[in-house]
């Protein structure tokens, strides 16, 4: 979909932060942990801004299309759990670069605002009971909006959900099926069968967290 009554495109902003940070043992070891997640997705996902971290444990990170904000959301989330949880806002709207010099770049958008409210609203969400799975959330600049938002929210709050159910080796493997390996990579990665890791994939739910991802990813690419 392209963007109405503008001639700068669409963006998806993408800002996070570490849960309950101030509980690390070590503050270092904690951003030292974030990074080295964060470059991984940026070899995974391609980024129109990479993600970046910025003030304490917070990071950010721009996208061509909400299919790759999400798989970025969940990719950064899998390489720090079992051990360390992130929660992420994916904001549609404009951005403006404001000085690129300033690293990272310094930006403005309503993206970014929305961006804003949404790791706001899953922070919120996360502190209610029923909710309280909530990483993920989704907001739109009302004057740009994609009519897919609903489809979107609807994909992270049942995401959410399964990860925050699954125990280390599900995540792993979850990981390895997200990027994109081979069911017999994972095995040997994890030194159990391909057999089992098949087993393990439909048992969990992973096969039903991939295909939806495939499935959201074309759905909403901005030109």
């Amino acid at each position: 979909m392209s963007s109405s009554g503008s001639a700068q495109p669409v963006r998806y902003a993408l800002l996070g932060d570490v849960v309950e940070s101030r509980r690390a043992a070590s503050r270092r070891a904690l951003h030292e942990r974030l990074g080295a997640a964060l470059r991984r997705v940026d070899e995974t996902v391609p980024a129109l801004e990479p993600l970046t971290t910025t003030v304490s444990d917070e990071f950010q990170g721009v996208y061509p299309d909400v299919g790759s904000a999400v798989l970025a959301s969940l990719l950064v989330r899998l390489h720090t759990l079992p051990d360390v949880d992130v929660r992420c806002g994916i904001g549609r709207g404009l951005v403006q670069v404001i000085d690129r010099d300033h690293v990272p770049p310094l930006q403005d958008g309503s993206a970014w605002w929305a961006a804003r409210e949404a790791v706001e609203e899953a922070e919120r969400r996360a502190a209610t009971a029923a909710t309280r799975s909530c990483r993920t959330w989704y907001v739109e600049d009302p004057d740009r909006p994609s009519g897919a938002a609903g489809v979107v929210l609807a994909t992270l709050v049942l995401r959410d959900d399964l990860v925050g159910r699954l125990d280390a080796r599900p995540l792993r493997v979850l990981l390895g099926v997200m990027s994109d390996l081979t069911q017999t990579m994972v095995a040997e990665q994890e030194g159990i069968t391909q057999s089992a890791v098949s087993q393990l994939v439909a048992r969990e739910g992973l096969a039903a967290v991939r295909e939806a991802h495939a499935i959201l990813a074309p759905s909403a690419r901005d030109t």
